[in-house]
């Protein structure tokens, strides 16, 4: 039975795009085609970069309908699910709703928080853990903010503890460089599209930063 993954981090700026745009790269890569949700109204770069390679899904979760479809969808696929949070949207409206429903086909929720530096990345992952009860949350410190030894306000936390106590992981996701980021979003592509139209040394660089992120999420068990 396949995963449905929440790319999560109430707020932008953590880069939860590029964390999305790898874990769907990896799981193609691993032969699963995934459905993606894509849920962010004000920048749907992932599902722009995807609608024409996989099933794409826009779904508006302000509201309880959009919530109903999103239920509907993870319940009926075969497929794995990765669903896209909006910026800024309240990820504990409908979650326990979701988690409860996966339950009951059989199905696991793996949320992939996605954090940078700041505070509020903490306090936002804190209050989000205590709207579930089973699903599989998993930190991702997002490297293009510096080394991981630079995320002390959580490497330090009671949130920390409180996480890998209830079995979940702190993920290292590699930095990507500024060049190859914006040949992404500039294009609006995916991560293998780029791959096979990209000049040689953009090829090169973004090849192994590729082979760095898949690396990180098959450790994980993804």
């Amino acid at each position: 039975m396949e995963n449905v993954y929440w790319i999560g981090g109430g707020k932008g700026g953590t880069g939860k795009t590029m964390v999305g745009m790898g874990l769907i790269d990896y799981l193609r890569n691993e032969g699963r085609e995934p459905v993606l949700i894509e849920t962010d109204k004000k920048n749907p770069d992932v599902g722009r970069a995807h609608e024409t390679e996989i099933q794409t899904e826009a779904l508006d979760l302000s509201d309880q309908d959009g919530w109903v479809d999103l239920l509907d969808l993870c319940g009926k696929t075969e497929s794995p699910v990765v669903i896209n949070s909006g910026v800024g949207a309240d990820e504990t409206q409908g979650i326990d709703a979701l988690e409860q429903s996966l339950e009951s086909s059989g199905k696991k929720l793996v949320v992939l928080w996605v954090i940078n530096r700041q505070r509020d990345s903490i306090e936002l992952l804190r209050d989000f853990m205590k709207s579930i009860q089973s699903a599989e949350v998993h930190v991702v410190r997002n490297l293009y903010f510096g080394g991981t030894h630079k995320f002390e306000l959580f490497n330090d936390s009671k949130t920390r503890k409180e996480l890998e106590e209830r079995g979940g992981k702190v993920l290292d996701f590699p930095e990507i460089a500024d060049r190859i980021a914006n040949e992404l979003y500039s294009k609006r592509v995916s991560i293998a599209t780029c791959l096979v139209g990209a000049e040689t040394g953009t090829r090169f660089v973004l090849g192994r930063w590729q082979n760095a992120v898949h690396q990180v999420f098959k450790g994980a068990g993804l």
